[in-house]
């Protein structure tokens, strides 16, 4: 892989020529969600001051949800903007937690692969769902292709 997705696919396969190219791309995920964690804080930071309001939460841990109507499978609320939106991003920022957890933890298990004996120039299918790691399959007889490179000289005569 030589460019890495700003943001990551739904559900994909994607495959990698070595270990340092899979935990390149894992770390810029890790990279990636910790960005969209502390940019969902900052943005509920600032709407919190704006309107002096506190994350009502219920006992499930849940954020509540007043004003909200069901329209097909769809929810609207068009009682509330600011209030909808910070539960919104309330909603959003756990997550988006919960996704850093998840790559941290393949990132920790791709760390790990030399201990499993798998080979640093093994290549690598990565299943990929709802943009998380869900499974890696390993070749280790797969080895990555060189570039072909074509060299010649001409003589105009």
């Amino acid at each position: 892989m030589s460019s890495q997705p700003e943001v990551y696919p739904g559900t994909i396969v994607l495959k990698f020529y070595s270990k340092a190219e899979l935990l390149s791309y894992i770390r810029s995920m890790v990279d990636f969600y910790q960005r969209q964690v502390q940019q969902c804080g900052d943005k509920l930071g600032e709407l919190l001051r704006a309107g002096g309001q506190t994350g009502e939460k219920q006992n499930n841990d849940k954020q509540v949800r007043k004003g909200w109507s069901k329209i097909g499978s769809v929810s609207i609320n068009m009682s509330s903007s600011s209030t909808a939106y910070a539960e919104i991003m309330f909603q959003m920022q756990e997550e988006m937690k919960q996704k850093l957890a998840r790559v941290s933890d393949v990132l920790k298990s791709v760390e790990g692969f030399s201990t499993a004996g798998i080979a640093e120039d093994a290549s690598f299918l990565v299943y990929f769902r709802n943009g998380l790691p869900e499974a890696i399959i390993v070749n280790q007889a797969e080895k990555k292709r060189e570039p072909f490179v074509f060299s010649a000289t001409f003589k105009v005569v």
